[in-house]
């Protein structure tokens, strides 16, 4: 009797370890969805709230986890559904090689909306993940778009003359990249903490790491490749949805003067630095929901 009790004792110490094994203690609580049943490619994703959906991408590398504290405002919302998800080799999704540009990742987004059903959506994209709204909006225009939202994402990383509206130029480009190909980990250790206003903590330097280095090198930089030679002015200039635009402090003017003459209508809040919906959440939660409630 003692040695089946023993037995059944060490049984579920294994069980145990083996789920720490398989589920480690930090992962998420999103779900997966197929957006193509012929290579099985699923992306990851996480919701809260209920109502009319509001979609936000990823920037370059980076994950869900990031809008954790969207995901968490907005729920027992009755009029937001607010969803995040982790683009094609990013994150928790599907690794592949194949489909390194934001125009897979515009129609990743198509398929993950027309999978999930979602209707009069807002598009939300934060630093390269705008890159894939502004190709969505391109490819599928904004017969299911009721309003767009631009986190801190020139739509001409390139642009150049006196206060443009720009990312930087070729050299400034180009020493980026030598240096994420010399030490990417070094690299994203660096540029981290620039992201944010008020001092984020180690801790959240080290999961933001993490998550960052899910991406395969060779996808990382395919991105940043694509990105950079990207120029969707056109497309914003063709908006006729109601646009928010969250600029760091550094880039308001620019922004503003390029918006003045590409879309007037567009909405400008200067607040914090390039991730300011994380280390200043309340502000930005409050404005994103004021300009959600004034374009239901």
């Amino acid at each position: 009797m003692a040695g089946r009790s023993i037995a059944a004792l060490w049984t579920a110490v294994f069980l145990i370890l083996l789920s720490f094994m398989l589920f480690p203690a930090d992962a998420r609580a999103g779900q997966y969805v197929t957006i193509d049943p012929k290579t099985k490619v699923r992306l990851y994703y996480e919701e809260s709230g209920a109502g009319d959906p509001v979609v936000f991408v990823p920037g370059w590398t980076m994950t869900s986890r990031y809008f954790s504290r969207q995901v968490e405002y907005f729920k027992g919302s009755k009029s937001t559904r607010f969803i995040t998800f982790d683009p094609r080799a990013q994150g928790r999704s599907s690794k592949t090689f194949e489909g390194a540009n934001y125009a897979q990742h515009a129609r990743d987004l198509k398929a993950f909306i027309d999978k999930l059903g979602l209707k009069h959506v807002v598009l939300g994209g934060w630093s390269n993940g705008m890159d894939t709204v502004y190709a969505y909006l391109a490819m599928y225009g904004t017969d299911n778009v009721r309003a767009v939202v631009d986190v801190d994402q020139t739509p001409n990383p390139l642009a150049s003359g006196e206060g443009a509206w720009t990312d930087g130029d070729v050299t400034s480009a180009k020493q980026f990249f030598d240096a994420f190909a010399s030490d990417r980990g070094a690299t994203t250790r660096g540029f981290l903490p620039t992201m944010f206003a008020t001092p984020v903590s180690p801790a959240e330097l080290r999961w933001m790491q993490s998550e960052v280095m899910m991406t395969p090198d060779i996808v990382a930089g395919l991105l940043y490749y694509d990105s950079w030679m990207s120029n969707s002015t056109e497309t914003v200039k063709k908006l006729k949805v109601p646009q928010l635009y969250f600029i760091s402090r550094g880039k308001v003017a620019a922004a503003k003067a390029f918006l003045s003459q590409n879309s007037p209508e567009a909405e400008v809040v200067g607040l914090g630095e390039h991730a300011m919906f994380y280390d200043q959440a309340p502000a930005f939660n409050a404005r994103l929901a004021s300009f959600l409630a004034k374009h239901p």
